[in-house]
């Protein structure tokens, strides 16, 4: 009996360890409207993004505790492994080079958006404003623009447009949207100019197996996002 008990002390917690999948360091962008990380380290917020979330965390069987941090931070830290995922993320060449890139958990579009006619895209001596270390930037500067104003966060990308420093600025739909509706009149116009896929990315190290288990319960959670 002495000798069962001894096992079961030695062998039991070790067992119980090697079932209960660790806790994920995840990290999202601090700046995305109605999206944020409560004391609790949850997300929390009216993007449907929450809810895509609580049905990652089940069929993924794994809890993230997550921090929020400016993108380009959010992409240093995960590139040193100091966090294991990131989300929502757009989808770039760039990323996908340094990191590990989930399957697609849905498409956006990217906006140009301006107070008045559509300028001309063609004219690159225009003055352009984009959020640091966003897909937009990386688009925007691959394009030749001879002015580009960079800012830490989208609502100050949003003054910048109305004060007039800038012509013309480029956003994700989901940001636009959201971003619009706390200007009564709504001063914006916006014309679509790319698509592109968002999901998660990675850290560099990630095991080939949390690889295929991210992506099965990405796959798995995206008919909350219709």
């Amino acid at each position: 009996m002495k000798r069962s008990i001894l096992i079961t002390l030695l062998f039991g917690p070790l067992s119980l360890a090697s079932v209960a999948a660790a806790d994920l360091k995840g990290g999202i962008p601090e700046t995305l409207p109605n999206l944020n990380v409560n004391e609790q380290h949850q997300v929390v917020g009216s993007l449907i993004d929450v809810q895509f979330l609580q049905c990652f965390y089940q069929v993924l069987k794994q809890s993230v505790s997550w921090e929020s941090y400016p993108t380009a931070r959010l992409i240093q830290r995960i590139k040193n492994n100091k966090l294991d995922i990131i989300f929502p993320m757009g989808f770039t060449p760039e990323r996908q080079a340094q990191l590990i890139q989930s399957v697609a958990v849905q498409g956006t579009s990217d906006y140009w958006v301006y107070t008045h006619d559509q300028p001309n895209l063609g004219d690159k001596s225009l003055t352009v404003g984009v959020k640091l270390g966003s897909p937009q930037a990386s688009y925007v500067q691959s394009q030749d623009y001879e002015d580009i104003v960079f800012h830490n966060d989208y609502a100050g990308l949003l003054s910048m447009l109305l004060a007039g420093r800038v012509k013309m600025i480029a956003l994700p739909d989901i940001v636009y949207h959201a971003s619009v509706s706390r200007y009564p009149d709504n001063p914006f116009n916006f014309s679509p100019y790319i698509k592109r896929g968002y999901g998660f990315y990675m850290k560099p190290s990630t095991d080939p197996a949390q690889v295929a288990r991210i992506n099965q319960a990405a796959t798995a959670c995206r008919s909350k996002l219709e």
